[in-house]
C-alpha cells in the first residue's frame, strides 16, 4: 500500500498524486507551485497543460481570469451551444491527446516514485536526514 503525508503536499497536492495509486492518469492545469516540486521527483504528467483558451465576449483569454460568475456563465453556454464546444476544442489542441491511452509502464513509473519519496517511510527517512544533518 502507498500512504501519502497529507502536508507534505499542501492537500491540493494530493489531487495529483492519489489517482496514480489507483492507475488512473491526471489530467488538468500544469499548476507550478504544485507539480514543480512533483515532477522534480520524478513524476511524469503526460495530460497537464499551461492554459485553458476560451472566447468570452469575443475576447480571447485563459479561462482562469474570469470572474467565477463569468466561468459559470461560459460554462452554461458550452452546455446548450455545440459552436462554442468546437471553438475551445479549436483554441486547445490539448484536448485532443485527452483520451489518448497512457502506456501501463508509464502508470507504474508514477507509482514506484510515490512509494520512493511520498510515503510515511520515506517522510521519516528524510526527517531523519535532516535531523543528523544538525546534530
Amino acid at each position: 500500500k502507498i500512504y501519502i503525508n497529507f502536508k507534505q503536499t499542501m492537500s491540493f497536492g494530493m489531487a495529483f498524486l492519489e489517482p496514480w495509486i489507483y492507475g488512473t492518469p491526471v489530467i488538468g492545469r500544469d499548476i507550478p507551485s504544485v507539480t514543480d516540486d512533483l515532477k522534480a521527483a520524478g513524476i511524469r504528467f503526460p495530460l497537464l497543460y499551461e492554459q485553458f483558451i476560451v472566447e468570452f465576449n469575443d475576447k480571447k483569454c485563459d479561462f482562469s481570469y474570469l470572474t467565477q460568475q463569468e466561468q459559470m456563465s461560459l460554462i452554461a453556454k458550452v452546455k446548450m451551444q455545440s459552436d462554442t464546444r468546437e471553438k475551445i476544442f479549436d483554441f486547445n489542441i490539448f484536448l485532443q491527446k485527452m483520451w489518448q491511452k497512457i502506456p501501463t509502464t508509464l502508470i507504474e513509473h508514477n507509482r514506484t516514485v510515490l512509494k520512493q519519496n511520498f510515503t510515511i517511510s520515506s517522510y521519516g527517512k528524510r526527517l531523519f536526514a535532516v535531523y543528523d544533518a544538525i546534530a
